[in-house]
Protein backbone atom coordinates (compact mmCIF):
# COMPACT_ATOMS: atom_id res chain seq x y z
CA UNK A 1 0.00 0.00 0.00
CA UNK A 2 3.15 2.26 0.93
CA UNK A 3 4.24 1.69 -2.50
CA UNK A 4 0.83 2.54 -4.14
CA UNK A 5 0.79 5.95 -2.69
CA UNK A 6 4.46 6.98 -3.20
CA UNK A 7 3.47 5.98 -7.49
CA UNK A 8 0.17 8.11 -6.87
CA UNK A 9 2.29 11.01 -5.52
CA UNK A 10 5.00 10.53 -8.03
CA UNK A 11 2.22 10.60 -10.67
CA UNK A 12 0.55 13.54 -9.78
CA UNK A 13 3.89 15.59 -9.55
CA UNK A 14 4.69 14.41 -12.80
CA UNK A 15 1.56 15.97 -13.88
CA UNK A 16 1.68 19.11 -12.21
CA UNK A 17 4.97 19.54 -13.54
CA UNK A 18 4.01 18.74 -17.41
CA UNK A 19 0.87 21.22 -17.40
CA UNK A 20 2.27 24.27 -18.36
CA UNK A 21 4.73 22.10 -21.20
CA UNK A 22 2.25 19.62 -22.04
CA UNK A 23 -1.33 19.25 -20.87
CA UNK A 24 -1.94 15.76 -22.89
CA UNK A 25 1.04 14.49 -20.95
CA UNK A 26 -0.65 16.21 -17.68
CA UNK A 27 -3.53 14.25 -18.16
CA UNK A 28 -1.91 10.63 -18.83
CA UNK A 29 0.06 11.16 -15.52
CA UNK A 30 -2.71 11.94 -13.97
CA UNK A 31 -5.29 8.96 -15.50
CA UNK A 32 -1.85 6.60 -14.24
CA UNK A 33 -2.93 8.46 -10.20
CA UNK A 34 -6.34 7.88 -10.56
CA UNK A 35 -6.14 4.29 -11.81
CA UNK A 36 -4.03 3.09 -8.67
CA UNK A 37 -6.34 5.90 -6.30
CA UNK A 38 -9.68 4.11 -7.33
CA UNK A 39 -8.12 0.33 -6.74
CA UNK A 40 -6.50 1.43 -3.11
CA UNK A 41 -9.14 4.05 -2.39
CA UNK A 42 -6.60 6.86 -2.00
CA UNK A 43 -8.98 9.62 -1.68
CA UNK A 44 -5.87 12.23 -1.36
CA UNK A 45 -4.36 10.95 -4.78
CA UNK A 46 -7.61 11.24 -6.84
CA UNK A 47 -8.40 14.81 -5.58
CA UNK A 48 -4.59 15.89 -6.01
CA UNK A 49 -5.10 13.80 -10.04
CA UNK A 50 -8.48 15.68 -10.64
CA UNK A 51 -6.79 19.57 -9.81
CA UNK A 52 -3.98 17.94 -11.77
CA UNK A 53 -6.31 17.61 -14.88
CA UNK A 54 -8.57 20.84 -14.05
CA UNK A 55 -5.61 23.10 -14.10
CA UNK A 56 -4.57 21.11 -17.87
CA UNK A 57 -8.36 21.75 -18.91
CA UNK A 58 -7.73 25.43 -17.82
CA UNK A 59 -4.89 25.86 -20.02
CA UNK A 60 -6.49 24.23 -23.12
CA UNK A 61 -9.45 26.60 -22.98
CA UNK A 62 -11.71 24.13 -21.63
CA UNK A 63 -13.21 25.42 -18.65
CA UNK A 64 -16.74 23.48 -18.32
CA UNK A 65 -14.20 20.28 -17.86
CA UNK A 66 -11.62 21.92 -15.75
CA UNK A 67 -14.83 22.78 -13.11
CA UNK A 68 -16.18 19.65 -12.93
CA UNK A 69 -12.64 17.74 -12.18
CA UNK A 70 -12.51 20.64 -9.37
CA UNK A 71 -15.64 19.90 -8.12
CA UNK A 72 -14.65 16.13 -7.85
CA UNK A 73 -11.71 17.31 -6.61
CA UNK A 74 -13.26 18.78 -3.52
CA UNK A 75 -15.50 15.58 -2.97
CA UNK A 76 -12.33 13.45 -2.74
CA UNK A 77 -10.39 16.15 -0.17
CA UNK A 78 -13.24 16.81 2.25
CA UNK A 79 -13.66 12.33 2.18
CA UNK A 80 -10.32 12.46 2.44
CA UNK A 81 -10.40 14.45 5.46
CA UNK A 82 -12.97 11.80 7.30
CA UNK A 83 -10.68 8.86 6.19
CA UNK A 84 -7.28 9.87 5.91
CA UNK A 85 -4.25 11.44 7.82
CA UNK A 86 -1.71 13.62 6.88
CA UNK A 87 -4.74 16.54 7.16
CA UNK A 88 -3.08 19.59 6.59
CA UNK A 89 -1.62 18.28 2.98
CA UNK A 90 -5.73 17.26 2.45
CA UNK A 91 -6.46 20.62 3.50
CA UNK A 92 -3.73 22.07 1.04
CA UNK A 93 -5.32 19.97 -1.77
CA UNK A 94 -9.08 20.94 -0.56
CA UNK A 95 -7.32 24.72 -0.79
CA UNK A 96 -5.90 24.45 -3.63
CA UNK A 97 -9.01 22.97 -5.87
CA UNK A 98 -11.04 26.26 -3.99
CA UNK A 99 -8.64 28.56 -5.63
CA UNK A 100 -8.48 26.74 -9.25
CA UNK A 101 -12.33 27.08 -9.41
CA UNK A 102 -11.86 30.59 -9.05
CA UNK A 103 -9.66 31.03 -11.41
CA UNK A 104 -12.22 29.55 -13.87
CA UNK A 105 -14.55 31.63 -12.89
CA UNK A 106 -12.88 34.55 -13.49
CA UNK A 107 -12.06 33.77 -16.92
CA UNK A 108 -15.71 33.33 -17.52
CA UNK A 109 -16.18 36.87 -15.75
CA UNK A 110 -18.45 34.98 -12.70
CA UNK A 111 -16.88 37.87 -10.67
CA UNK A 112 -19.29 36.75 -7.46
CA UNK A 113 -18.43 32.90 -7.67
CA UNK A 114 -15.00 33.42 -8.60
CA UNK A 115 -14.26 35.65 -5.13
CA UNK A 116 -16.22 33.02 -2.69
CA UNK A 117 -13.73 30.32 -4.24
CA UNK A 118 -10.95 32.02 -3.52
CA UNK A 119 -12.28 33.62 -0.23
CA UNK A 120 -12.47 29.93 0.65
CA UNK A 121 -9.13 29.53 -0.48
CA UNK A 122 -7.42 32.01 1.18
CA UNK A 123 -9.06 30.94 4.78
CA UNK A 124 -7.70 27.31 4.61
CA UNK A 125 -4.60 28.36 3.55
CA UNK A 126 -4.43 30.97 6.32
CA UNK A 127 -5.71 28.25 8.73
CA UNK A 128 -2.91 25.93 7.89
CA UNK A 129 -0.25 28.76 7.61
CA UNK A 130 0.53 27.79 4.07
CA UNK A 131 2.39 31.30 2.92
CA UNK A 132 2.79 30.34 -0.76
CA UNK A 133 -1.20 29.52 -0.89
CA UNK A 134 -1.75 32.87 0.71
CA UNK A 135 0.46 34.81 -1.29
CA UNK A 136 -0.88 33.03 -4.57
CA UNK A 137 -4.78 33.60 -3.61
CA UNK A 138 -4.27 37.41 -2.53
CA UNK A 139 -2.60 37.67 -6.14
CA UNK A 140 -5.83 35.96 -7.93
CA UNK A 141 -7.77 38.40 -5.67
CA UNK A 142 -6.11 41.39 -6.47
CA UNK A 143 -6.67 40.03 -10.77
CA UNK A 144 -10.14 39.56 -10.13
CA UNK A 145 -10.72 43.16 -8.36
CA UNK A 146 -8.49 44.52 -11.78
CA UNK A 147 -11.01 43.02 -13.61
CA UNK A 148 -13.41 44.92 -11.77
CA UNK A 149 -11.66 47.99 -12.37
CA UNK A 150 -11.56 48.27 -8.87
CA UNK A 151 -7.97 49.73 -8.71
CA UNK A 152 -7.05 50.42 -5.40
CA UNK A 153 -8.16 47.60 -4.18
CA UNK A 154 -6.43 45.45 -6.60
CA UNK A 155 -3.50 47.20 -5.69
CA UNK A 156 -3.56 46.55 -2.26
CA UNK A 157 -4.30 42.92 -2.37
CA UNK A 158 -1.14 42.46 -5.14
CA UNK A 159 1.39 44.66 -2.96
CA UNK A 160 0.07 42.36 -0.09
CA UNK A 161 0.78 39.36 -1.86
CA UNK A 162 4.46 40.50 -3.45
CA UNK A 163 5.60 41.24 0.36
CA UNK A 164 5.08 37.69 0.77
CA UNK A 165 6.39 36.37 -2.95
CA UNK A 166 9.56 38.72 -1.59
CA UNK A 167 10.30 36.64 1.62
CA UNK A 168 9.65 33.50 0.46
CA UNK A 169 11.72 34.19 -2.63
CA UNK A 170 8.73 33.02 -4.71
CA UNK A 171 9.15 31.90 -8.46
CA UNK A 172 5.37 33.06 -9.37
CA UNK A 173 6.66 36.93 -7.63
CA UNK A 174 6.96 38.09 -12.03
CA UNK A 175 3.45 37.30 -12.07
CA UNK A 176 2.81 39.41 -9.43
CA UNK A 177 4.77 42.02 -10.71
CA UNK A 178 3.32 41.74 -14.55
CA UNK A 179 -0.26 42.65 -12.74
CA UNK A 180 0.69 45.66 -10.81
CA UNK A 181 2.67 46.58 -13.72
CA UNK A 182 -1.03 46.37 -15.35
CA UNK A 183 -2.73 48.85 -13.29
CA UNK A 184 -0.23 51.17 -13.80
CA UNK A 185 -0.99 51.15 -17.31
CA UNK A 186 -4.58 51.05 -17.32
CA UNK A 187 -4.51 54.24 -15.36
CA UNK A 188 -2.27 55.80 -17.62
CA UNK A 189 1.18 55.81 -15.09
CA UNK A 190 2.66 54.85 -18.15
CA UNK A 191 6.73 54.59 -16.32
CA UNK A 192 5.04 52.70 -13.16
CA UNK A 193 3.74 50.53 -15.55
CA UNK A 194 6.90 50.07 -18.18
CA UNK A 195 9.14 49.64 -14.55
CA UNK A 196 7.32 46.81 -12.89
CA UNK A 197 7.22 45.04 -16.91
CA UNK A 198 11.01 45.13 -16.83
CA UNK A 199 10.99 43.99 -12.93
CA UNK A 200 9.14 41.20 -14.32
CA UNK A 201 10.81 40.69 -17.37
CA UNK A 202 14.02 40.07 -15.38
CA UNK A 203 12.24 37.55 -13.21
CA UNK A 204 11.17 35.47 -15.58
CA UNK A 205 14.85 35.01 -16.73
CA UNK A 206 15.71 33.99 -13.58
CA UNK A 207 12.68 31.26 -13.26
CA UNK A 208 10.79 30.11 -16.65
CA UNK A 209 6.94 30.22 -16.97
CA UNK A 210 5.74 30.35 -20.63
CA UNK A 211 2.38 31.20 -19.75
CA UNK A 212 3.71 34.28 -17.52
CA UNK A 213 5.97 35.22 -20.36
CA UNK A 214 3.30 34.95 -22.86
CA UNK A 215 1.19 37.03 -20.92
CA UNK A 216 3.60 40.14 -20.16
CA UNK A 217 4.71 39.97 -23.94
CA UNK A 218 1.09 40.18 -24.58
CA UNK A 219 1.44 43.13 -22.15
CA UNK A 220 4.79 44.89 -23.34
CA UNK A 221 2.90 44.64 -27.42
CA UNK A 222 -0.22 46.93 -25.28
CA UNK A 223 2.33 49.22 -24.03
CA UNK A 224 4.62 49.77 -26.89
CA UNK A 225 1.70 50.31 -28.86
CA UNK A 226 0.45 53.33 -26.60
CA UNK A 227 3.65 54.67 -27.44
CA UNK A 228 3.21 54.59 -31.16
CA UNK A 229 5.90 51.98 -31.19
CA UNK A 230 4.51 49.50 -33.87
CA UNK A 231 7.41 47.27 -34.56
CA UNK A 232 8.13 46.57 -31.00
CA UNK A 233 4.77 45.95 -30.11
CA UNK A 234 4.65 43.83 -33.28
CA UNK A 235 7.37 41.65 -31.72
CA UNK A 236 5.84 40.95 -28.17
CA UNK A 237 2.38 40.10 -29.99
CA UNK A 238 4.38 37.73 -32.01
CA UNK A 239 6.29 36.00 -29.23
CA UNK A 240 3.19 36.29 -27.42
CA UNK A 241 1.72 34.12 -29.91
CA UNK A 242 4.26 31.38 -30.08
CA UNK A 243 4.42 31.11 -26.13
CA UNK A 244 0.87 30.30 -26.37
CA UNK A 245 0.50 27.85 -29.15
CA UNK A 246 3.43 26.26 -27.30
CA UNK A 247 1.73 25.64 -24.30
CA UNK A 248 -1.60 25.33 -26.41
CA UNK A 249 -3.27 28.27 -24.38
CA UNK A 250 -6.02 28.26 -26.75
CA UNK A 251 -7.61 31.59 -24.76
CA UNK A 252 -4.30 33.37 -24.83
CA UNK A 253 -3.31 32.68 -28.62
CA UNK A 254 -6.44 34.04 -29.54
CA UNK A 255 -6.00 37.10 -27.43
CA UNK A 256 -2.38 37.19 -28.90
CA UNK A 257 -4.31 37.23 -32.71
CA UNK A 258 -6.74 39.77 -31.73
CA UNK A 259 -4.17 42.49 -30.89
CA UNK A 260 -2.59 41.53 -34.02
CA UNK A 261 -5.11 42.09 -35.54
CA UNK A 262 -5.73 45.61 -34.26
CA UNK A 263 -2.26 46.81 -34.67
CA UNK A 264 -2.70 46.17 -38.45
CA UNK A 265 -5.25 48.53 -38.72
CA UNK A 266 -3.38 51.32 -37.43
Amino acid sequence: AKTDTIKVDQYNKIADLYKEIDPDLTFSYAQKAIGISLKKECHFGLGTAYVNKGNASIILGNYEDALKFFKKAQAEFETALQKETHKKRIKSGLARAYASSGVVFSEQSDYTSSLKNYEKALKIYQEIKEQTGVSKTLNNIGILYKSQQKYPKALQYLKEAHKIQTILGEKNAPMTLTNIGVIYFETGEYQNAIEFYRKAQKGFEKNENKRGSALLNNYLGDYYKVQKNFILANEYYQKSLALYEEIQNKFGASLALYNIGLLLQE
